[in-house]
């Protein structure tokens, strides 16, 4: 497993002030799906605390985490989704430049006003409309809103992966090369690893594959040198694309948007 290093007292900072602002419970997750437990975070609200009393009700929500957190993580992307109680959930999955998946900052225990609630007791029925209430496409702007911070977390390097000493000699090599296409077997000699060696502490330790990795870092260069006035096809030829219709199909695949975007005029 890819070894983390978190600066808790920042992170605990960022997000506890994020919920202040917006007046919700806003977590972190790490990359192996378990909730950070830093001191200073709103608590849970009172309705779920109260429902998770119950083991059955409580095995759900994990589930339910476990489940959409496997699907942020798998799609790169922003889920916004009705929790199996029908209350609004978030998750803003956190990758750094190499695609590496750092973790997730979660948020939710949200009531839409125009949806019907379940059958409750009065008691649960109570702390129910006390939940923060608002509807989903406001959810979603949030999850915006999170991405955002997400990358001043990366960037900041709040959260961030450990080095490892194999592994500064390996991405020595990737970053040298990002402008031509770069094989395993190049890396191993290079290195001096041997190709299985780095193929599967790569997988390991990364929790990526050494093409998707270089993909990554390659994709994040192309966004820099596009932003500060490179054309699409300077930048395609600079990173070793054989051509600017390949370099935009997997540009778009990685941001989700074409590189003209990006690119000045």
């Amino acid at each position: 497993m890819i070894r983390f290093g978190i600066n808790t007292t920042e992170l605990e900072a960022t997000i506890a002030l994020i919920g202040r602002l917006l007046g919700i419970r806003v977590t972190f997750f790490d990359a192996d799906g378990d909730e950070l437990p830093l001191a200073s975070l709103r608590e849970m609200t009172p309705y779920c605390d109260r429902r998770r009393r119950d083991p059955d009700f409580a095995a759900r929500c994990r589930a339910c985490d476990r489940q959409h957190l496997a699907a942020a993580r798998r799609s790169g992307k922003t889920q916004v989704y009705r929790c199996h109680d029908g209350l609004t959930e978030g998750i803003v999955p956190l990758f750094d430049s190499g695609g590496v998946h750092l973790g997730a900052m979660v948020f939710g225990q949200i009531r839409d006003p125009a949806r019907k609630p379940p059958a409750l007791s009065a008691p649960l029925a109570r702390l129910r409309a006390r939940l923060p209430s608002f509807p989903i496409a406001k959810a979603e702007e949030i999850g915006t809103l999170l991405k955002y911070a997400s990358e001043y977390i990366i960037h900041s390097e709040i959260v961030k992966r450990r080095s490892l000493p194999w592994a500064d000699k390996v991405e020595a090599c990737i970053q040298a090369h990002l402008a031509r296409p770069l094989r395993i077997s190049a890396l191993a000699r290079e290195t001096g690893y041997s190709a299985s060696f780095i193929h599967h502490r790569f997988k390991a330790d990364y929790g990526v594959s050494p093409a998707r990795y270089i993909a990554g870092l390659k994709m994040d260069l192309a966004r820099r040198r596009l932003a500060e006035g490179a054309s699409v096809k300077e930048t395609a030829a600079a990173l070793g694309f054989r051509d600017p219709f390949h370099f935009s199909k997997a540009f778009r695949r990685r941001f989700g948007h074409p590189p003209s975007s990006v690119a000045r005029a």
